[in-house]
């Protein structure tokens, strides 16, 4: 198994984990669906 393979596999893992997570404050999602390139926006103290 390659290491590319490997490492899309766990960042699509984390995406998902991500997204079924109800996370206040935090949003990351992959750049046009480029699973090796993410924004994130973390939101600082209110």
């Amino acid at each position: 198994m390659s290491n590319s393979n490997t490492s899309q596999r766990r960042l699509f893992k984390d995406l998902q984990k991500i997204q079924s997570e109800e996370l206040p404050g935090i949003n990351a999602t992959p750049v046009d669906n480029d699973m090796r390139v993410w924004n994130a926006l973390i939101d600082g103290p209110s």
